[in-house]
């Protein structure tokens, strides 16, 4: 029954991933070309905007 149970959970993840690739390739595809600002950037924004407060 354990095996079963893990082969299960398992087949699950591997499909959860490969739909999450498919997702992110799609998203890349949409966003290519496009300027990204750095996730630093971003962080620090909101951390200098939350001092305002």
């Amino acid at each position: 029954m354990r095996h079963v149970l893990e082969c299960a959970a398992e087949d699950d993840m591997a499909a959860k991933r490969a739909a999450f690739l498919e997702a992110s390739d799609r998203l890349r595809e949409k966003t290519r070309g496009r300027k990204q600002t750095p996730a630093e950037v971003l962080i620090r924004e909101d951390r200098d905007h939350r001092d305002d407060f």
